[in-house]
């Protein structure tokens, strides 16, 4: 019967019913305060509700039931970081619109501004608070704190990532582009692990703008290779072919067919994994690499979702 209602509680969750699936979920953790997932679940609802200190509570019992080491102390800057890094990935589960999913982040930053205030300085800190200032588009301040995580030499992964995504906001996404910058960044990530799909393709976008298309096409096709089940590298290889068919008029046809493609698969991984492609859709909508795909058919038939 309790798993029962954990299960109804999730469905009322879907349906928006918050007050309904709280009763589920409070019937659960009466019967036993130790299953971990609903605590998950049941912060949700608080969040949906705008009740963010019930929210926070349950968010610290779920932690708190993963730690061998005991409860957190409440004012522990650790806590105030797993809370932000859980929101951070948390939020982007909600089924939220765009507009709502972004005025939810405010949620992560606080927990993780509160962190940093209170003295905690790791490289994984620095990097979940330039993720929400890159979500939130505060580029600028999504470099700064990128900058901080990697002087604070956290793991090789974590750096090469950083590294890659510092890349992509120098090439693509500042209002004045610093491909240099990008380039640098993008290679010190292929310095650390040659194997990364995504620095190959930034390094590709990077040629590809600045003219040196044999470049460009070797690291898309390294990109490609590397990062072939994994859509966001797709479409990310798929920006480097839209701007080479800019700058290569007499094979513009050719790059520009690469181009859908590749986005045609992503879109398909991404309904594997997420159960449709609208996240896939709505970047490719987005990305200003990819306009001058906007006059095809294809183009057009693929962001209305059609050719599944």
């Amino acid at each position: 019967m309790i798993e029962a209602a954990y299960y109804r509680g999730q469905l009322r969750l879907l349906r928006q019913e918050y007050e309904q699936a709280l009763a589920d979920f409070d019937a659960v953790v009466k019967d036993d305060e130790h299953f971990r997932p609903v605590y998950l679940s049941r912060a949700q609802a608080h969040f949906l509700r705008d009740d963010t200190l019930r929210g926070l509570a349950d968010l610290t019992t779920f932690l708190d039931l993963g730690r061998r080491s005991g409860r957190f102390d409440p004012k522990d800057p650790a806590l105030f970081a797993a809370r932000g890094r859980l929101l951070l990935q948390l939020i982007p589960k909600w089924g939220l619109p765009p507009e709502e999913n972004l005025a939810k982040l405010p949620l992560a930053r606080e927990e993780l501004e509160t962190a940093r205030k209170k003295g905690h300085r790791t490289a994984e800190l620095f990097d979940d608070l330039g993720s929400v200032a890159e979500r939130l588009g505060d580029y600028d301040q999504a470099l700064d704190a990128y900058g901080e995580s990697v002087k604070l030499n956290g793991p090789k992964e974590l750096a090469v990532k950083v590294r890659t995504k510092r890349g992509w906001i120098l090439a693509a996404f500042l209002q004045k582009r610093q491909y240099e910058q990008a380039r640098k960044e993008f290679t010190e990530a292929l310095r650390l692990d040659p194997a990364s799909a995504d620095a190959h393709a930034g390094l590709g976008f990077v040629g590809a703008v600045q003219g040196a298309s044999g470049e460009a096409l070797l690291a898309a096709n390294r990109a490609s290779a590397l990062g072939a089940d994994d859509y966001m590298i797709l479409h990310n290889v798929a920006c480097v072919y839209a701007e080479l068919s800019r700058v290569e008029k007499g094979r513009q046809a050719q790059h520009q067919d690469a181009a859908m493609d590749l986005l045609r698969r992503a879109v398909r991984l991404c309904r594997e994994e997420e159960g449709d492609g609208s996240r896939e859709i709505k970047q490719i909508q987005d990305d200003t690499s990819l306009r001058l795909l906007a006059t095809r058919k294809d183009y057009r038939a693929l962001v209305a979702g059609e050719g599944r």
